[in-house]
């Protein structure tokens, strides 16, 4: 009888399941009774878990259940048996358990889920990471107690997602990435994860090509903040967003995950990023930065940086909004100057105000100085578009962007306007001017008639009316323009302002009168060592032409003269001269007489005089960039070359002589040796 069961034994339950199969048989009975195809002998534990672990795709969705039964329930039922029944290192041998993605894994390879959020989850998956296929599935009440690989928390995940999400924003911020940033910022935001936003890698709007989107909140290795999103500003700067470069800004994305404003305060206030405060504090040291009066320090190469640093104001990424954006458009340019006018100047009122005690520099003296910064950026930059040209805001061009735009004139009557007009360098009485009168030919008559007509009373109007007749440009607004007229008397501010213009006009003259002094004793000491001496032209600011001809040999001489004393003396040629020299190398001379305070006697001019030849060898490339003025104006106060500098004066270009140049014996010789130096040169 035993012999006939050989065959049976193998196929029957071992010993120690008999009580498990026992005890469960009627529980999961239903399972078997269709039993699936490929068994040919008695179902047991480990051959059930071994069936399931041969799936060909390892996956739940591939189990041949009865219809109605659901995979995971029967897994957890299968999974459950085993553990129950002494057979719980089966579920380490075999992948019968599932994964929140549906695949099968050993139970060693899967994590538990403590309860991780699902948006992470979602976020993971946009960043390449199957998170799902690595935790073990929640509806496995079988495995409760069983760690397995582990916990893996919403704290784990989300610092690997940090990980990643800076990867992909080095490696691709491709659409993905930036759906990924903008779940995982909102999401750390609302845990409050602080910790976390440190370098987060953000993205911008902006669409020029090869710039990069991405953007990223301050770190341990800098302290830069990105501007929030345009719709999270306030209502009165969300007027001028134009003006401020796209890829400074995050995407609307963030304002759309997050629209509370109150969110963007907050991150405001944690220094995280800007929402509306475009003002930053700072500190400098450099006072040609800070100084009311720059030209001062024009010509003086030493450092003026005070002892101490001074705490400023200044404008967010300021020199990015004016070469990036406001230089290539009119209309943002406007807008830019609507921008300084009726929001920023309202903002930073001390900024403006000159601090009256003056700062200890190392040069030894004692300077003024603005506590805010960005006028002098205001006022150095070519941010003033006409056609293709570009200029800085001086009367002439700033007034021709106001005219166009119809800005208002009775706006300069605002004390924080004139207080950023005077900041900038442009005065608020010669812009008043330059609005009236329109084009620049109408303007300077009435410069040079303007202090006569301040005086004209209300019964002398029909005689300043024919007098404005005739000036270009304003007689469709003549009414309004006597009426301006008539309240200059009050306007102390063009009252000031004739005041300079008669002292400049004072200056100018004695300067005229100085030059004829040096030209005629110079004429007379070469005419004394036996020059023929012949007048080719005539100039103003000391400047006189000579030509002198001797043994048939004839050069042309530019003559200078400085009153400046000290190191920092110079003197300067107009363009015309500059190319002059070039053009008649070594036949031209340049004569440079420094008087400082002495008498102008024939023998401090002789004493004083110095010649310097060859000078056009010197300026061949600065001609050069005299032909593109306007393409160079950035760079014209930078450029010099063996004392010799491309400067801009009044809008005019021309070059500056250094006393460096006629001082060098090298360079220069005295009246004494001209002779011999002309008559050996070949």
């Amino acid at each position: 009888m035993l012999e006939n069961l050989r065959g049976v034994c193998e196929k029957l339950p071992r010993r120690d399941e008999a009580t498990g199969w026992c005890n469960t048989i009627q529980s999961w009975a239903h399972l078997c009774e269709e039993k699936p195809s490929g068994f040919n002998e008695i179902v047991d534990g480990p051959r059930l878990a071994r069936y399931v672990h041969n799936l060909e795709s390892h996956q739940v969705s591939q189990l041949a259940l009865k219809e109605g039964i659901v995979a995971i329930h029967w897994l957890d039922a299968l999974i459950d048996f085993l553990e129950k029944n002494g057979l719980s290192g089966i579920t380490r041998q075999y992948s019968i358990v599932p994964s929140q993605a549906g695949g099968l894994y050993s139970l060693h390879r899967l994590h538990r889920d403590p309860g991780i959020d699902e948006n992470l989850k979602d976020i993971a998956q946009l960043l390449d990471w199957n998170i799902r296929d690595e935790l073990r599935d929640t509806q496995l009440n079988s495995l409760t107690e069983e760690e397995g690989l582990g916990d893996m928390d919403s704290n784990d995940v989300v610092n690997n997602l940090c990980y990643k999400l800076r990867d992909r924003a080095h490696q691709n911020p491709d659409n993905d990435f930036k759906v990924a940033s903008t779940q995982l910022f909102a999401w750390l935001i609302d845990k409050e994860k602080w910790d976390l936003l440190q370098g987060f890698p953000m993205f911008t709007d902006n669409s020029k090509p090869n710039s990069s989107p991405v953007l990223r909140l301050p770190s341990a290795h800098t302290s830069d903040r990105p501007l929030a999103p345009f719709r999270s500003w306030t209502k009165d700067l969300q007027h001028f967003s134009e003006i401020f470069p796209p890829k400074l800004v995050l995407a609307d994305a963030f304002f759309e995950a997050l629209p509370s404003p109150d969110t963007w305060k907050m991150l405001d206030d944690e220094k995280k990023l800007i929402r509306w405060n475009m003002i930053i504090c700072r500190d400098e040291v450099d006072l040609k930065v800070l100084s009311p009066d720059p030209e001062v320090f024009q010509d003086d190469e030493r450092n003026h940086r005070s002892t101490q640093p001074i705490s400023v104001t200044d404008i967010v990424e300021l020199e990015k909004i004016l070469k990036e954006v406001v230089y290539d458009s009119r209309k943002r340019g406007y807008l830019f100057w609507l921008f300084l006018t009726e929001w920023l100047v309202s903002k930073d009122t001390q900024g403006l105000k000159m601090v009256n005690e003056e700062v200890v520099c190392e040069c030894g003296d004692t300077h003024k100085y603005y506590p805010a910064a960005w006028p002098m950026s205001v006022r150095k930059e070519t941010w003033i578009r006409d056609g293709s040209p570009r200029y800085r805001p001086e009367t002439e061009h700033l007034a021709k962007l106001l005219q166009d735009e119809e800005w208002q004139l009775s706006l300069l009557e605002n004390p924080t306007t004139v207080l950023l007009l005077d900041a900038i360098g442009v005065p608020p009485a010669e812009l008043k001017l330059k609005l009236l009168t329109g084009d620049s030919e109408a303007y300077n008559q009435f410069l040079n008639i303007g202090a006569e007509l301040c005086e004209v009373t209300e019964g002398d109007l029909d005689q300043a009316r024919e007098i404005l007749q005739h000036m270009q440009g304003i007689e469709e607004d003549l009414d309004s323009t006597l009426e301006v007229l008539q309240h200059m008397q009050q306007d102390e501010d063009f009252q000031e302002y004739l005041a300079d213009r008669q002292e400049q006009r004072r200056i100018v003259h004695e300067n005229q009168c100085l030059g004829a002094q040096v030209e005629d004793l110079v004429k007379a000491i070469l005419k004394d060592n036996d020059f023929k001496v012949e007048k080719t032209g005539t100039g103003s600011d000391f400047e006189i032409t000579l030509n002198i001809s001797r043994n048939d040999k004839s050069w042309l001489v530019e003559v200078k003269s400085t009153r400046q004393e000290g190191d920092h003396q110079s003197v300067r040629m107009t363009s015309t001269q500059a190319q002059t020299a070039v053009k008649e190398k070594g036949k031209f001379l340049l004569c440079v007489v420094p008087l400082g305070q002495k008498d102008i006697t024939p023998e401090n001019v002789r004493e004083n005089m110095r010649f310097i030849q060859n000078i056009g060898k010197r300026l061949t490339r600065l001609c050069d960039d005299l032909n593109s003025l306007e393409e160079l104006r950035d760079e014209i106060t930078a450029d010099e070359i063996y004392g010799v500098q491309l400067t801009i004066e009044a809008g005019k270009a021309g070059i500056r002589v250094k006393n460096s140049v006629w001082e060098d014996e090298k360079r220069s010789f005295p009246l004494e040796n001209l002779a011999e130096r002309l008559s050996n040169d070949d």
